[in-house]
Order: structure tokens, then C-alpha cells, then sequence
């Protein structure tokens, strides 16, 4: 059920416009504006934010199952296809071994849907222009990622009538992490059967099938990986990499010189970091940093001048390009009054199932002159 008429009341709403003009006219970086909102106004407060910035948006959860709810709610409020989830890694700290293709394929989608917006005018234009809002734990913001500029220097763009070295196309591919298969059915899967190309790209909700006259493009068409149907047709098709290691070793002397991780962070750009609890995110992400150099202390070969495989707190507060505001609870050093805009934000009594209370408290609502809006579900 979509609950779009909600945000749109906030959106509209004169408080909401002052607010967002204090979030634009902040400065970046460290010094956040904290709200002290109401928890279950959050979701609908961030839609509507996002409906007015139109700008990517990360907001950073203190858990797992947070952002599976914060998910499910930001989905039913905002579009649905703009809303993501970035997952957590399936492996420890300093595993040497890659997460599984499933957490590889989601990651890679969210770094395309970042990495893409905003390049409307150039030939990676993606197929929807709506500003990504990314729902991440702590655990997810961790990770390190691929820096965003070798992220597009490595993507491509198949065109109509462009003529292909498909050898050369191929071992592309491969080196950016796609698996070639008989059959495609997963994101990071490419195919070949004669002049026909299948590839599903993280930066396409389906994969495409390209045929091919002779060398020449042919025609591009998204198709059904459970029907192998073909569907909708395109005159460009976004080939973007998977987050994958090999990629990411070739980056090292240049994050040597930059003396700063790459994280989801830089694929922001000068977008909203938007944090739900400050105080609570922070105490999660120690605890993680705290449980990354336990992993440490017990491996046998210890490492050698390796930097940390983790983004910590420090680094992730100290990150310059965007907005932040915090919805909730600031960092505990911060001012506790609660700010003008979320002060219109009030619990309402609870009723116990009883009809007649229900109705006496929308009698007196309306008679000291109130809106209300009833949701139903």
C-alpha cells in the first residue's frame, strides 16, 4: 500500500520548506543539524525531504533489521524503485575471500545507481533519473567500495549501430567480474550464442539481450531471465562493474596517496547524509570496530603496513562533500533541544481497540482546528 499522499502533505507543508532551506544553506561536513524527531515520523519526513532535494540520499541506520523496516516504509512513501538497501557482506573483516555473487550483485547495484544519477546529459545515462535513497547499517557502510571515478571509467555504454570488437568487449567484461553462463539468469551473468549477446548489468533492473549484424549493434532489447522473453526496447544499454577485488588492487597506490578509504560515502558526491540516531549509530559502528580488531589480534599471520579493510567512525564523520542531518538523537557531546520543525511531531494516546475513545479524541482534534490525515491499512 503507498502511503505517497502523506509525503506529499509534508512535502507541501510550510515547515517542511523552511526546514530543507536550513538543510541547503548548512554547511558540509561534520557539524550536522539534528532534528530530535519523533521516530515513526522519520520515514515519512525523509520521503518528503527527498521529494523537494532531489538529490541521492544515504541514510545511515544503527542495524540490520533497522534498515530492513526503514526499507519497507521509506518504499511505501517515496517511489519504490528510488528506495535500495545496501547489504551487508557476507564475510568477516579480513576474510580473503569475496562475498557471495548475490551480496556482490546488490552492492554493484546500488554503487550504479549513485555512480549514474546526474549523468542525464552523457552517454552513461541510466534508465531512470529518479535520486536513489540507499538505506544502510553500519555493517554496510564498513565495506569499502571501488572509488566512483574508476567505477564510470570502467563502465561502458552499448549504442545502436555501434560497431563492436567483441574479443576485446568480452575480456572487458570479465575483467569488470561478469561470468559468462549458457543461460543468464543473475546479475553479473553475460552470454554468447552467435550474433546474440545476453548481460544482465548491475545498473538494469533486467538483462538485455543484444543482437548483433555482423559487428553492428542491432537492436537492444530487455528480456524475462525466468521466460527469456523479450520485453522493452533501448537504444543504449549501461554496462557498469561489479564490486569485485581484482578491480580494487589496482587502486591501492592511489588510496595510498589520497590517505582516505573509498567507501559509498564518495559515490554521494554532494548529495544528503542523513543519520537516524547519531549517539546509537556511533556505539553500533564502535562495537563493530571493536569486533574487526578482535578478528585481527587472533589471525596467525598478522598484517604488515595494511591499512584497515574497514571505513571507521572517525573517517565516516569526517567526510566533507554533502549535507548531514540527523533525524533523531544527536552525538552525545551535542545540544539536547529538540528543533522547531520536529516539535510538530507528537505521539498520539493509544486506544486498546476501543471505538469510543477513538472517536472523542478526532472530535477534539477537529475542534481545536487540527488536520487530520487517517491511514487505514
Amino acid at each position: 500500500m503507498s502511503f505517497a499522499g502523506l509525503t506529499q502533505m509534508v512535502q507541501y507543508a510550510p515547515h517542511t520548506a523552511k526546514l530543507f532551506e536550513e538543510i541547503m544553506a548548512a554547511a558540509n561536513g561534520r557539524d550536522a543539524l539534528a532534528l530530535q524527531l519523533l521516530r515513526a515520523a522519520r520515514p515519512t519526513v525523509l520521503a518528503a525531504l527527498a521529494a523537494r532535494a532531489k538529490v541521492p540520499i544515504i541514510y545511515a541506520v544503527s542495524s540490520v533489521e533497522q534498515s530492513r523496516v526503514a526499507l519497507d516504509a521509506l518504499r511505501r512513501l517515496a517511489e519504490p524503485e528510488a528506495v535500495l538497501r545496501l547489504t551487508e557482506p557476507n564475510t568477516a573483516f579480513y576474510d580473503e575471500i569475496a562475498p557471495v555473487a548475490d551480496v556482490i550483485a546488490q552492492r554493484s547495484a546500488v554503487l550504479a545507481k549513485l555512480a549514474m544519477f546526474g549523468l542525464q546529459s552523457s552517454s552513461l545515462n541510466p534508465q531512470s533519473s529518479l535520486p536513489p535513497i540507499i538505506v544502510a547499517s553500519p555493517r554496510a557502510l564498513m565495506h569499502l567500495t571501488l572509488p566512483r571515478t574508476q567505477f564510470l571509467q570502467n563502465s561502458r555504454t552499448l549504442m545502436l549501430d555501434q560497431t563492436l570488437r567483441m574479443d576485446e568487449v568480452l575480456a572487458h567484461w570479465m575483467q569488470m567480474g561478469y561470468q559468462p553462463q549458457s543461460v543468464v539468469e543473475h546479475v553479473g551473468e553475460f552470454s554468447r550464442r552467435g550474433g546474440i549477446i545476453d548481460i544482465w548489468s548491475p545498473a538494469m533492473p533486467l538483462p538485455a539481450r543484444v543482437e548483433l549484424w555482423g559487428d553492428v549493434v542491432d537492436s537492444i532489447r530487455l528480456f524475462d531471465p525466468s521466460t527469456q522473453r523479450s520485453d522493452a526496447k533501448l537504444d543504449r544499454l549501461s554496462i557498469t562493474p561489479l564490486e569485485i577485488e581484482n578491480l580494487k588492487f589496482k587502486m591501492e597506490n592511489l588510496d595510498a596517496i589520497l590517505n582516505f578509504p573509498f567507501s559509498i560515502l564518495n559515490f554521494l558526491g554532494g548529495g544528503l547524509l542523513v543519520l537516524d540516531d547519531e549517539a546509537e549509530l556511533r556505539a553500533a559502528w564502535d562495537e563493530l570496530e571493536r569486533k574487526a580488531e578482535r578478528e585481527r589480534a587472533s589471525l596467525i599471520e598478522q598484517p604488515v603496513n595494511q591499512r584497515r579493510p574497514y571505513l571507521t567512525w572517525d573517517e565516516f564523520r569526517a567526510y566533507q562533500h554533502a549535507k548531514v542531518l540527523v533525524l533523531g538523537e544527536p552525538a552525545d557531546n551535542a545540544p539536547l533541544s529538540q528543533h522547531a520543525f520536529a516539535k510538530q511531531f507528537t505521539g498520539v494516546p493509544h486506544f486498546a481497540g476501543q471505538l469510543p475513545p477513538l472517536l472523542q479524541f478526532l472530535q477534539e482534534s477537529q475542534e481545536t482546528g487540527g488536520k487530520l490525515s487517517l491511514i487505514h491499512i
